[in-house]
């Protein structure tokens, strides 16, 4: 679909926003998506899967959904302008979570923000700018579990937003990234750290790489599986964003848009390589990231993917482009940079020859470093800094010498990758690296040279203040200008920043989140305002704070001129001031980072006064601040990067290139058409090329894949070189290559020393570079070779992509389509039918090592698998009509197959042919594997069923249970599976780790440690339950005890805690005394995931207590056991148990009987219940509602719950205000009801209520009522929907009776602030009930004076009806109906004008929306038809966007004249110019019977369509409303035409009418009017008529078909007949 973002755009001012509700800040609006809980057990055991068979290592679970901002979140209103839209994202256990997007799109001035719940972590706004033609994003990795996805957008785009943003994918991520988000890995989940022999690319070793270091980046893709990659150069050398890495990555054109790559993502000093530093955490960032990208060419054989950003990389990112070598040449040493583990960026070196082989470049053992998983995808260099290959697989790993493999990139050169990275065919083997910013000598900073010319030399050279060679990557120092002493002299312009290391040294009493601060003295060259701002900025520091003050001496005073932190619209938190400034006077300006932020940003400064700035045409900036961008400014009309100086040298069809075969590069910016389009209606901005053949043979001429800017072309060849060509052209073509998909490629034959022309244009007008090829063969048409990777005939498809291929075996031939691996056909979970016949031997090897008397494979086929669940997969070929069968399954693809099981005649299955197969392995959910069935012998084909079982998984054994659970003869301890186990000698897990094992205790604190642990207790109690250790613990007296892990000062964070009563070791089905997961985080200061039960215990008896890992976490921590000295084990009076051990359970005990439970009143706070209110007058009372329990009415607020009570009465009369703000207690979401009287229970009717009407905290409760000394008033306060906790009740008084405002004195009677109306008392004083108010567009009187919208004086100011001098015109208009059918029709033409009068006349309109309605009893509309003006657009080919709706009572119209070019294809009304017309037919049902006529009107609305579009025109993107001008219709009922049988013209029928009808039949007499005579409307006149007009007369025949005397009219029917003559119908 050819489209523009510009319509969507436009479009937003046509759509209202419905809804509207207060902004809150508090997350208790925003909903929230559970995800699941992550099996981190499950999840290893699927990685370690994984890595067996060759897929990309994973880091985060996808999780489908189907959100959108109209089905999930909350809208709140934030102004009367923006709306705002969140919704909260949470998974327990996850340390990350990214997002995908299936279709993506903002509107103008809108963004979208992405931010952990504690805000320490956030992504930088996405904006319109990242919308691309995918239509979908894919978002980097945001900490933590627990994050908000946040719209902000202009309210009349809100729809727009609800349809074009949807969310299908949720990925919580579970290793990786974790120390950029300062979080811990978490245990059991490999890799995580990479290892210390790793080396940092801020190491001296590094010294002389730094450009090579520049263009890797890691990856994510489908925001799940991890990778490494690079930017790569191309022979054109114009930084197209070219991005390689590894096939085995799993990047194919479906998924590309998915890919994320985040750049610089490096530690910031040395880690010595060995160290614990080197092997820990690093402090790398991910904030610097591309998204999005289009899958280019890929190959299994040598393991590489190309794809091209969807943008290059931010030039503020500095990233480089790697160099290459596509020779065959042989390197002398080699160097990897990569990403390991996801860790930050590393380099590794090998000083040693690799070994070639034909597909891939071997590193045999690292000299220095290593690689690791994650590092796949990663460039290896040369001794010349190029890439020879990627990394695709090996072993290697700190502490071992294996060897790596590299898909090499000259094999890669032949597998596709040279038609991208060397389009302009130039042959070319190699290229060096294109440095950060495009080109150009980059200083190296240790070889003694000055490379850049700058005359500065090495280290000397600012530009290698970051080099290692130089003390850069994390020196002690701070930057240059750290301190104020030594602030950067500046006038106006723009300054680079950087304020890592930074300490603050300068006031921040302007802005005490000023931190990190460097400084700059700014002299002003001219006097005026300046503005001093970090806006707009690109680079890392992306959160300022910004203090200017007057004069230069440090320190300067805390008094500053101006101060701003979050002023810019974009980035988001950076600042910018405005201060007035005297020319030689110097200002300090001190920048910060936010609370401390670091990173690199620029300072711009300018000052208004100056000279008047240029325009310059070509950047994409408004330079002159006129409003007007590049060609769009009419100061760039002469310059040549807007047509100005003519189009390109073969723009006319004279200037011809004369060329023969080849590679021939061309720009058609600038021309314009001078062809014929006769072959191509859809050719534009052509050039021309005159081609002379070498020999004879058929030319293949085509633009198909270039990578220049023109992606949709047009082609036209002519026989012959004269101008202009003959219209009939020899071949033309639009779309016919593959790639790009709108390129064209035509085949033609020619003769040699014969001239014909190329006609080579934009697709309606689209411009840019691309080459055109041509290639000529000779001797008869080229046939494909469907094995070599390339299109030996010319057709855009190459091997068994050609139609060609379809007979070859390679391709599937010889059989059925499936007779070759390429074929494959997909099976499914059960039985599969297959059939072999006429199948042949494949071209892969046969499997060797396989049991059971395997075969030769023959005559075999291949089909694929996709696996529904992770488990051991069963694929058997058991059939009683089957043949001997040969079975083998494959991970990988049919490029790169890897074995993972096969078999001859392994099956044990009864009732099968003789000889069947079973092959048993591994599979994952989602993962597609590859299944090959053959036969034994050569003869051995034919029909059979594939059965598919996939079972839950590994069957492991349980050591300690006496069972044999892996089957495999040996059970417990004699199976070698438990040989490490504890409970069989291994020592790997905790001495506790058995329940025979539990460490005795008492009360205190107990170290342990799960590490290694297994789990060998039952999990009745808690799901959860993993990785557990025990306790036996002996009370030291009677009461009731505490135990917990809540101090989380250990590694374990998450904990399972039960407690079992007795010393004997539980099993399943055994009860517990009590359990508990994540209750912690009810105690104060008590972390979020740990546990924490009290259970009554008695002196000298013992428990076991079972302390375990959440699904199966590890670590270390303390598990404390505390014991209450009061009184004995308290009874439960709802547990079925005797707790206290009275020999009574639950309510048969007396100490139940004040129970709830029990029928009694609680044993909560003292004031639970309402009868035992607490009395009270005015202060501050304590209260604590834990344990209460709800006991009154909630008709004031469903929200109240766990209630206690106050009964209050006044020592005054007047306003008793009654709240829980200001408190500091652990209870901060209260409910709060008061009552009047001092009854229990209290009147459903309360004086007031409240909820969160306080402003701290947030969730706190205030109420103010009138009160009367003496009285009693019943105060209910409770925890929101259950919340308990301690807080304050405040009670205090103001004097005197309490007052009530009299409605209509004029005064503030109860002092609140607000007068009569304004007062919300008097909301239902009928003197405060407003007058109803016109609404300006709905078409309706809304205040009943007669007159609706603009014709109403009271929409006079309405920005509606204030129309700018432009105006829309219903002409008046005319037509007829038949009264007989009440049928009609006519046109009306809709026009419009612009007053001369207008400011700017005449206006460039650049588009228009109307609705125009009309009466549906009398007429329906039938669409619009564009007239002169409008089809004139765009060279002839009209508006590019035209969007007409019909209504049963109107037509809407939207009109964008051109997406491309809005400021240039513009329409002026300097007179009344015609639209268009629309087609209207009467309504039958109207008109009917209706002979007199009637008038209507065509009148213009605001109201029609949902939602509504408004009559506007658009100028310079601004909506400016039309003066409306309606139209009259007048119809009138139809005059002549004729009466069905009135034959000889008399006005009447009667017999003569019969006879005068024979008589013109048979005798000669004559028939004026043959539609008359054809009396029964077959068409035809005959004797048949005749008889029809006599039945009708004297035989009860049926009546005359229309027209029906006496009614004139006309005949309905088509037919060839007419009336020539007929007088009695005036």
């Amino acid at each position: 679909m050819r489209t523009s973002q510009f319509i969507l755009l436009f479009l937003c001012s046509l759509i209202g926003f419905s809804g509207t509700v207060h902004a809150q800040d508090s997350l208790k609006l925003v909903p929230t998506i559970t995800v699941d809980s992550l099996d981190l057990l499950a999840l290893q055991i699927e990685d370690d899967l994984r890595d067996q068979q060759g897929l990309a290592p994973r880091y985060a679970v996808p999780n489908p959904v189907e959100i959108t901002a109209a089905t999930h979140g909350h809208w709140e209103k934030i102004d009367d302008k923006m709306a705002m839209w969140r919704l909260r994202f949470t998974c327990k256990n996850a340390i990350s979570m990214n997002f995908g997007f299936q279709r993506w799109l903002l509107p103008i001035d809108s963004e979208m923000l992405i931010y952990n719940v504690e805000r320490t972590h956030r992504i930088r706004p996405f904006t319109i700018d990242d919308y691309n033609d995918s239509g979908e994003l894919w978002t980097p990795a945001v900490a933590g579990g627990d994050v908000i996805i946040e719209i902000r957008c202009p309210q009349n785009a809100v729809t727009l937003i609800q349809e074009e943003i949807k969310l299908t994918s949720v990925n919580p991520g579970y290793r990786g990234f974790h120390e950029a988000f300062g979080q811990q890995p978490l245990p059991n989940n490999t890799p995580s750290l990479s290892g210390s022999c790793n080396i940092d690319v801020a190491c001296p070793e590094s010294v002389g790489w730094e450009n090579e270091i520049d263009c890797v980046g890691v990856i994510s893709t489908g925001g799940s599986t991890f990778c490494t990659g690079f930017m790569v150069n191309n022979t054109s050398q114009d930084g197209t964003p070219f991005f390689m890495t590894a096939d085995h990555c799993g990047i194919f054109s479906g998924n590309a848009p998915s890919l994320v790559v985040y750049w610089n993502y490096e530690n910031s000093f040395c880690r010595p390589p060995g160290s614990a530093a080197s092997g820990g955490p690093g402090d790398g960032v991910l904030n610097q990231f591309s998204t999005g990208s289009i899958y280019r060419a890929g190959s299994a054989t040598s393991d590489f993917t190309l794809v091209e950003l969807n943008s290059p990389p931010s030039p503020a990112f500095g990233v480089s482009f790697c160099g290459w070598d596509a020779s065959t040449a042989t390197p002398t040493s080699a160097v990897g940079i990569h990403h390991p583990a996801t860790d930050e960026k590393r380099i590794s070196f090998e000083n040693q020859a690799p070994t070639l082989s034909t597909n891939f470049v071997t590193v045999e053992d690292w000299d220095a470093g290593t690689t690791e998983p994650g590092s796949s995808g990663s460039p290896l260099f040369d001794q010349n800094h190029r890439v020879i290959g990627q990394l695709c697989c090996g072993g290697a790993a700190c502490g071992n010498n294996l060897s790596d493999d590299y898909g090499r990139f000259s094999r890669s050169w032949t597998l596709g990758l040279s038609a991208w990275l060397d389009s302009a065919g130039t042959g070319q083997l190699f290229v060096d690296t294109l440095p950060a910013g495009g080109g150009g000598p980059v200083e190296q900073c240790s070889n003694g040279t000055d490379d850049d010319g700058d005359g500065l030399v090495d280290c000397n050279d600012p530009d290698c203040a970051p080099s290692p060679a130089c003390g850069g990557g994390g020196g002690p120092g701070g930057p240059a200008n750290d301190l104020c002493g030594d602030a950067q002299a500046v006038g106006e312009g723009v300054f680079a920043l950087d304020n890592t290391g930074a300490s603050l040294d300068g006031p921040n009493a302007c802005d005490t989140n000023m931190d990190a601060d460097v400084w700059f003295a700014y002299t002003a060259t001219t006097s005026g305002t300046a503005t001093i701002e970090t806006c707009g900025s690109a680079g890392t520091l992306d959160d300022t704070v910004l203090i200017v003050y007057d004069g230069g001496t440090c320190p300067p005073s805390p008094t500053c001129l101006a101060s701003n932190d979050d002023g810019c619209t974009t980035p988001n938190f950076s600042s910018t001031v405005s201060v007035p400034v005297v020319a030689g006077n110097t200002y300090l300006v001190q920048v910060g980072g936010w609370n401390g932020a670091t990173g690199n940003s620029d300072l711009s400064i300018s000052v208004g006064g100056g000279p008047a700035p240029t325009e310059d045409c070509a950047n994409g900036v408004d330079d002159d601040a006129d409003g007007l961008i590049d060609c769009a400014d009419p100061d760039c009309g002469a310059d040549p990067a807007c047509t100005g100086g003519g189009g390109p040298a073969n723009d006319a069809c004279a200037n011809a290139i004369a060329v023969g075969e080849g590679v021939f590069a061309f720009d058609n910016t600038g021309a314009v058409l001078d062809g014929p389009t006769d072959c191509d209606t859809n050719m534009d901005t052509d050039v021309w090329f005159a081609y002379t053949p070498s020999a004879d043979g058929t030319a293949t001429i085509e633009t198909c894949g270039t990578a220049g800017s023109l992606d949709d072309s047009v082609l036209i060849v002519y026989d012959g070189g004269l101008c202009p060509p003959s219209p009939a052209c020899l071949a033309s073509d639009d779309d016919g290559c593959t790639a790009p998909g709108f390129s064209s490629t035509v085949a033609v034959p020619v003769l040699a020393g014969n001239t014909y022309l190329i006609q080579l244009g934009g697709w309606n007008g689209a411009t840019g570079t691309s080459d055109l090829t041509i290639s000529l063969g000779g001797g008869g048409p080229l046939v494909e070779d469907c094995t070599n990777g390339v299109d030996d005939d010319g057709d855009g498809l190459a091997d068994c992509a050609d139609p060609d291929c379809a007979a070859n075996p390679a391709c599937g031939g010889g059989g059925g389509g499936n007779d070759e691996c390429i074929g494959a056909i997909a099976m499914f979970d059960g039985p599969n039918f297959y059939d072999t016949t006429g199948f042949t031997n494949s071209a892969d090897p046969t499997p060797t090592g396989c049991p059971n008397a395997f075969g030769g494979m023959n005559n075999d086929g291949w089909f694929t698998y996709t696996a529904t669940s992770t488990g051991d997969a069963i694929f058997n070929t058991c059939d009683p009509a089957g043949f001997d069968t040969d079975l083998a399954v494959y991970a990988g693809d049919c490029s790169a197959l890897t074995l993972l099981g096969c078999d001859g005649d392994g099956s044990t299955l009864a009732g099968c042919q003789t000889f069947d197969s079973e092959v048993i392995v591994p599979v994952i959910a989602g993962e597609t594997y590859v299944i090959r069935i053959g036969g034994y012998g050569t003869a051995s084909a034919g029909i059979g069923t594939l059965t598919i079982t996939v079972g839950a998984g590994p069957i492991l054994e349980d050591c300690t249970n006496g069972v044999d659970d892996d089957g495999d003869g040996l059970a417990d301890c004699a199976d070698p599976d438990c040989a490490t186990n504890p409970a069989c000698g291994g020592g790997t897990g905790p001495a506790n780790d058995l329940c025979i094992d539990a460490l005795p205790v008492a009360e205190g604190v107990f170290a342990y440690d799960n590490t290694g642990a297994i789990l060998d207790g039952p999990i009745d109690c808690d799901g959860n339950m993993s990785t557990d250790v025990w306790f036996l613990y002996t009370a030291s007296s009677t009461g009731t005890a505490t135990i917990g892990t809540c101090d989380a000062g250990g590694t374990q964070d998450d904990t399972v805690l039960i407690v079992y009563d007795g010393s004997f070791c539980p099993t399943a089905g055994d009860p517990c005394i009590a359990s508990a997961d994540d209750t912690c985080s009810n105690i104060p200061g008590g972390a979020a995931f740990m546990s924490n039960v009290e259970v009554p215990v008695s002196a000298g008896s013992s428990y076991l207590i079972q302390v375990g890992g959440w699904n199966g976490t590890e670590g270390n921590g303390d598990l404390t056991i505390t014991l209450g000295t009061g009184p004995g084990p308290v009874e439960n009076c709802s547990n079925g148990t005797d707790d206290d051990g009275d020999g009574l359970i639950d309510c048969a005990d007396d100490d139940c009987i004040g129970d709830p439970a029990c029928g009694g009143g609680g044993t909560g706070p003292a004031n639970d219940d309402c009868a035992n209110a607490q009395a009270v007058g005015e202060g501050v009372f304590a209260f604590d509602n834990t344990g209460a329990i709800l006991d009154g009415p909630i008709d004031c607020d469903t929200n109240m719950d766990t209630d206690v009570w106050f009964a209050y009465t006044p020592s005054a009369s007047g306003t008793a205000t009654i709240e829980t703000c200001g408190t500091l207690g652990s209870m901060d979401d209260t409910v709060l009801i008061v009552y009047d009287g001092g009854t229990c229970p209290p009147s459903p009717a309360c004086l007031a209520s409240d909820d969160d009407g306080c402003t701290t905290p947030g969730f706190s409760s205030t109420v103010a009522v009138p009160v009367t000394a003496g009285n009693t008033y019943l105060i209910q306060l409770g925890g929101w929907n259950g919340a308990t906790g301690n807080s304050d009740l405040s009670i205090s008084l103001g004097g005197g009776p309490a007052p009530v405002e009299n409605c209509t004195n004029g005064t503030d009677d109860d002092g609140d602030g607000f007068i009569d109306c304004e007062d919300t008392d008097c909301d239902q004083d009928p003197a405060c009930t407003p007058p109803p108010v016109e609404n300006c567009t709905n078409g309706t009187d809304d205040d009943g004076d007669g007159l609706a919208d603009c014709a109403d004086p009271d929409c006079s100011n309405d920005p509606s009806c204030i129309t700018n001098g432009f105006s829309f015109i219903a002409q008046d208009a005319s037509g007829t109906y038949s009264p007989d059918t009440g049928t009609g029709s006519f046109t009306g033409t809709v026009s419009a004008s612009e007053d001369s009068a207008a400011p700017g006349y005449p206006n460039e309109t650049q588009g228009f929306s109307f609705g125009l309605s009309h009466d549906a009893t009398l007429l329906s509309a039938n669409g619009f038809n564009t007239g002169a003006a409008l089809n004139g657009l765009n060279s002839g080919s009209g508006p590019d966007f035209l969007d007409v709706n019909t209504y049963s009572d109107g037509v809407t119209v939207g009109c964008v004249y051109s997406f491309s070019s809005p400021g240039t294809v513009v329409l002026q009304l300097t007179s009344e110019t015609v639209l268009g017309t629309i087609d209207y037919d009467t309504v039958p049902s109207g008109l009917i019977g209706n002979t007199a006529g009637t008038t209507t009107s065509l009148s213009w609305s605001n109201a029609l369509g949902v939602p509504p579009v408004i009559n506007i025109f658009v100028v310079s993107g601004q909506a400016n409303p039309a003066n409306l001008i309606n139209g009259t219709v007048t119809l009138d009922a139809a005059v002549g035409g004729f009466v069905r049988g009135d034959v000889n013209d008399d006005a009447s029928i009667n017999i003569a009418d019969a006879v005068s009808l024979l008589a013109g039949l048979f005798t000669g007499g004559a028939i004026p009017c043959a539609d008359s005579a054809d009396a029964n409307d077959d068409g035809a006149t005959n004797i048949a008529d005749a008889v029809y007009v006599l039945a009708n007369l004297f035989s009860g025949g049926p009546g005359m078909p229309a027209p029906t005397g006496p009614s004139c009219g006309p005949d309905p029917t088509a037919d060839g007949l007419d009336c020539a003559n007929y007088n009695s119908c005036p």
